[in-house]
């Protein structure tokens, strides 16, 4: 998986532990002209989870593989997704570093 979006243009709102098997991630992305985020895609290493925020055209097919549970998404631009528990760390993948969301 390759990352998109750079640490600037990636706002974390929040992450909580939602259940045992779910971790909630609600996050906007700064808006573009022919792109928006509508989900993320991850990976889960042995001692970590990558998430990659994912971007998709305007009229193109986009299918992230955890895509966003907010019905409000196209008013508020807020992406929420529930990224499996595998009780490790969290972190955001960015194309200029990362960030650990969780714990």
């Amino acid at each position: 998986m390759t990352p998109v979006y750079s640490q600037t243009a990636v706002e974390v709102i929040k992450t909580v532990k939602k259940s045992d098997e779910a971790i909630q991630l609600d996050y906007k992305v700064l808006p573009g002209t022919m792109v928006f985020s509508m989900g993320v895609n991850y990976e889960t290493l042995s001692d970590r989870v990558n998430v990659y925020v994912d971007q998709c055209r305007i009229g193109q097919p986009c299918t992230p593989m955890l895509p966003s549970i907010n019905p409000n998404l196209k008013e508020d631009w807020i992406v929420k997704v529930e990224i499996p528990n595998h009780q490790k760390p969290v972190f955001i993948i960015h194309s200029d570093g990362e960030q650990q969301i969780y714990p």
